[in-house]
Parts: C-alpha cells; structure tokens; sequence
C-alpha cells in the first residue's frame, strides 16, 4: 500500500473492502458442503414426483459448481493472500458465485413438479432459505448478497405468476415480500458490518500509529503511567535513555525509589497530584531535576494528567517527560552571548553573505556616532575612509574567502567625517553544508593606542627640548644615506657643531634661558638645511648636520659659512640680548667608510680641532 495514502478515508475503505472478501472466503467455505447437502435432499424429496433424468442432470450440473468453488477455497487457503493481493479474487469469487445461484434459480423452475401443490411450496420454501441463507453468509458484501437473492428467487417468482391460479399468486407475492424484507436486511446488516469494520480499521490504525509514535519518540521522551499510590504500571522505550533504567526494572516501583531527584522536584509533583485527586487541576507542567549517574544533573519538563473512568473516579497519573538539559544549556549559552554581544567594549557587526548589516551591538554605535536604524540594512562600505585602494579590499575579501578569517588594521569614517584607525576581525559563520551563512566583524578603535605609540616613538627617537631627531634616529637615518650613498654614488657629509661659550649662559641666566637658547638655535638649523637633510641634538650644546648629495665641495663651504653666520646672528630673548658662535667638524664619507660612528668620530675630532684654531669656524676632517 501507498504510504501517501495512508491514514485516509480511501485508504480505510480499501481496508474494510479486503476484510469483507476475506470474509466471504472464510464464512462461505463450510456454505458449499451445506448447499450440496440441501442439494442432495431435495432431489430425495422430489424423486418420487419428478423425472429421475432431470434431477441427476440439475444435481450433476451444481455439484460441478460446488467443486468448481470448492477448488477455488484450496487454491485460496495454499496462496493465502494479504493486503491488496486479495481484490483479483473477488471476480473469481464472484463469478463461481453465480454459476451456483443460476444453478439453483433456473433449476428451481426445471425441476418444478406441475401437478403437486405441497411439492411446489417445498421448493419455495429450500429457495427462501437458499436466499435467507445467502443473507448471513454473503452480508459481508452487499452488493454479492443482493444479485445472489435476485438470481435465486426472480426464476420460481415468475414461474409462480406464470400460472395465474391464486395459489401461485399468492406465492410469488409472498415471495416478493420476503425479496424486499431480504433487501432492507441486507442492507441494515451490511451497513452495520461496513461501520464496524471501519471502526475496527481506524482504531488499529490509530493503535499502530500510536505504538509507532511511542516506539520512535526518541531518547530524550517519556511516556508514563502510575497508580495512585504512586507504582508504574507503563514506561516508554525512552526510560533507558533519561534514566539508564531498562522497563523491566522500573515497572511495578515509585519514581522516589529509583531516581535521585534534587530537592523539591518530587514535592512539587506530589502537590499537583494532590490538587488533581481533589479535582482541583485538570493537569500540570513542571520542571524536576535529578542526578543522572553519569551525566550529572538532568532536567526534566513534565506534563502530568489524571485518568478517570465513566463515573469520574481517578484511577491513574499519565505523564510525558522530555529531557530539557540541553535546551537549557543552550538558553544560558545564548543568553551569555547574548550579554557578551552586548556589553563588551569591542564593536560588533553582523552582515548576511550578501554583506548587509542584520544586527549590531552599542559598542557599534558608540564607536561610529551612527543609529542602529541607519546601519540596520546597510553595507560596512558606509564606513570607507577612502584611505584604502579596491586593490586592498579585493585582497581582504580573497582572504576570506579562502580561510575563512582576516585580521588587521583598517582606516574607517565616523558619521562626523573624522577618520580613525581600528583594529579588525572578520570571521565567516558557514551553515551545515559548509557554504557561507553571515560574516562577523568585530572592531575596536585603536586611534588612542596610536597616539600613544606615535608618543612614545617621538620619545624615543626625537629629542625632548628642539623635537629634533636624537642619537638614535640620527644613526637610522645615517644608515640609511650611507646605503643610499653607495647605490646613487653620491657622497654624505656629517657635520658636527658644538656652541662656543653656551656654558656661560646656562651659568648667568639659568638652565632654562639655555634650554631658550637651544631651541631658538634649533629653529635657525633646520631653516638653514634641505627637506631631505637633517638637523640632530645628540646633547647637550651639540648638534650633528646630515647632508646628503655632495657632489661640488664649494657649495658645501658655502652653506658652511651660512650656517657660521645664522648661528652668530644675535639672540633677543626676553631675559637679555645673547650672541653666540659655533665650531663645526666635517668629514666626507670616503669609498671604505660606512661606519656610522666612524664618521661621527671623525666629524668630532675636526670640531675640536675648529675650537683650537679659534672657534666659530669649520674644518675639514683629515685622514692621517
């Protein structure tokens, strides 16, 4: 059968319909040898009023019908169809059906003696009951019962009032009657079958679904029923799997003595089941806990009901249990995201793989200045900077892709316009077959870690008084220009300067008109260099000139002198008018020389040597 169509209405008549023909096979069988029998009796009673050649002939004629069905019956039993196999059967059926009623209409006529009264009302009485007879074997099919009672009753019914006489007549209306009476028998018994035979079917249909249901409600169900003194009397399959319990092990005990409930789960049950004996409550959901043995604490959601009888009486508690431990887990587990999602610092966006935002935390909003309904919808390009080329994103996006995550620093616009830096994660969410479901991102705002690095980079390479390039930097960039240098075939030149008379200063006006004065210098140098030269305090009242292409020594000695002479140009402080003067070492990079401190050695000891010779001057260092 078509599972499709099971459970319908089409579905149960066909049932019904193949009960009622086994029926047939089965109430019909011991039928045959009775009509043989009746057969055989008949033709006894009528030997002596009738042609012996015409009797044989009848007889000969329904017992080959009788054995015709009769093998038919074997043939049934030996094969024994099932289900929908039986319907070919029912033409079968039908057809040997009829060879014996025809059989038995028309010869009722055939062997109709004319001239004996009593003989003829004997025959009429074996064919009403012949029909009668059909009626309680053949009931199980209407529509047989009703062709088998014409077939049988239309002959001897005309033949009685062929004659005319009012004896006749008064048989074949007496027939009629019976005829009709037979037809509304028929038809209250068949309906009658027919309804109980459907009831039947839908009921075990109904069974066999429920068993089904019960049998494959899963590990985490169960169905129960107790007495009311508390001993189960039925459990599910699913016992095993809640309790590690097997049926046979529960059934006949109390739920207290096989399960260590947590307190106040069975209390509370117990409360309700005493609310349903007063027939205050018509049932109950709880949540009872208890200690699995080997999965620790478990949770149940019980729906408790009672069971009453026709007079009201309640004679048991049903229940269905499911086991709620892991949707509870997973409730905390949402709900803890839930709070982390909202509540932590980080900003966080959610996209559909078509990249539009779906959902976003308060970090988001806070971060951005945007509104959740502005955002809510939009693509995470509302945030460009403008800073990146589509070169960038192109990359990101193929990373992605293909594994599933990208970490890095990005460049984003507030809805003010002001650009920040932010350090970002995205991460691919992929559904059960592994195809991409939502992409996460979540962001902080780094700008303020950035000033602070920029911060204590200046402090670390920058000096804190002129925010010229210190010791350190100044090496770097060295470096650098040596290497430069090399590959350009261009010279550098270091330039070591040292104050003349600063000491003096600092010891008339205090360290803070020097620290004035130093600055004021700082200002004159770097005015007086290229973009790309630098200017450099590596202490105190020393500064080092890093000049780069060299090519004409004359132009040198030029900026040299200029340099001489906007250091000595006066200085109008607020705390008096100060001059001062410079002494400058110098020293070319030679083809073997890309020693940083090398160089500078060398640009100092040509400084001391301008400090000997007089001060406010430059020499050149000499190899010696």
């Amino acid at each position: 059968m078509d599972c499709t169509k099971k459970n319908t209405d089409s579905y149960l008549d066909t049932l019904v319909h193949i009960e009622k023909l086994q029926l047939l096979f089965t109430q019909s069988f011991s039928a045959i040898f009775f009509s043989l029998f009746i057969a055989i009796l008949l033709t006894t009673i009528l030997w002596p009023v009738q042609d012996h050649s015409i009797l044989l002939i009848w007889l000969s004629i329904l017992t080959f019908t009788f054995i015709a069905r009769y093998i038919m019956f074997v043939r049934y039993q030996q094969l024994t169809p099932q289900g929908e196999n039986v319907l070919p059967w029912e033409k079968i059926y039908f057809i040997t059906l009829m060879l014996s009623a025809v059989t038995w209409g028309v010869g009722s006529v055939i062997i109709m003696p004319h001239d004996s009264p009593i003989h003829q009302v004997t025959i009429l009485c074996f064919m009403l009951g012949m029909a009668g007879g059909a009626i309680s074997v053949y009931s199980a099919h209407r529509l047989m019962t009703i062709i088998t009672i014409v077939t049988i009753l239309t002959p001897i019914t005309i033949w009685f009032l062929l004659r005319a006489d009012l004896l006749s007549t008064g048989l074949a209306l007496a027939t009629v009657l019976f005829f009709l009476s037979t037809i509304r028998a028929t038809k209250i018994l068949t309906n009658s079958q027919h309804k109980s035979l459907l009831l039947t079917h839908a009921l075990r249909n109904s069974q066999e679904q429920y068993s089904h249901l019960i049998k494959n409600i899963g590990g985490t169900y169960l169905i129960y029923s107790q007495k009311l003194n508390g001993e189960i009397t039925y459990v599910s399959q699913g016992a095993y799997s809640l309790f590690g319990l097997s049926r046979q092990e529960i059934l006949g005990s109390t739920w207290e003595k096989l399960i260590d409930w947590l307190p106040g789960s069975m209390e509370e049950a117990h409360s309700y089941v005493e609310q349903m004996v007063d027939n205050k409550i018509s049932s109950a959901q709880l949540n009872m806990s208890y200690n699995h043995h080997k999965d620790g604490k478990r949770v149940l959601h019980v729906t408790i009901y009672p069971v009453r009888d026709n007079t009201g009486c309640l004679i048991s508690i049903d229940g269905i249990a499911e086991d709620i431990t892991k949707q509870l887990t997973t409730q905390e587990q949402l709900r803890l995201a839930a709070n982390v999602f909202s509540s932590t610092q980080d900003g966080v966006i959610i996209t559909d793989v078509d990249t539009r935002i779906i959902d976003i935390n308060p970090s988001c909003l806070k971060v951005t200045g945007y509104s959740r309904n502005e955002l809510i919808g939009a693509h995470p390009s509302i945030f460009s900077s403008g800073r990146h080329t589509p070169e960038f994103y192109k990359n990101m996006w193929r990373t992605i892709a293909k594994t599933g995550h990208w970490e890095g620093e990005i460049w984003n616009r507030r809805k003010t316009g002001e650009i920040y830096n932010e350090q970002l994660n995205i991460s691919v969410i992929k559904d059960e077959h592994g195809e991409p479901q939502n992409y996460v991102a979540v962001f902080h705002d780094i700008s303020y870690i950035k000033e602070r690095e920029a911060e204590l980079k200046q402090i670390a390479f920058k000096d804190v008084l002129t925010r010229l390039p210190n010791r350190l930097l100044l090496y770097d960039r060295m470096q650098q220009a040596l290497l430069l240098s090399d590959r350009d075939k261009k010279q550098i030149a270091i330039c070591y300067l040292d104050l003349d008379g600063f000491k003096l200063i600092n010891d008339s006006y205090g360290h803070f008109a020097g620290d004035q004065v130093l600055i004021e210098v700082s200002t004159r140098l770097k005015h007086a260099v290229r973009s790309n030269d630098t200017v450099a305090r590596i202490g105190g009242d020393e500064f080092v000139l890093l000049l780069h292409d060299i090519i004409n020594l004359a132009k040198l000695e030029e900026f040299l002198d200029r340099i001489l002479k906007t250091v000595s140009e006066p200085y109008n402080m607020s705390f008096a008018n100060i001059t001062l003067s410079v002494s400058i070492g110098v020293t070319l990079q030679q083809k073997s020389e890309n020693d940083v401190d090398l160089l500078l050695n060398n640009a100092d000891q040509a400084m001391y040597e301008a400090k000997k010779q007089g001060k406010n001057r430059y020499i050149f260092y000499k190899n010696k």
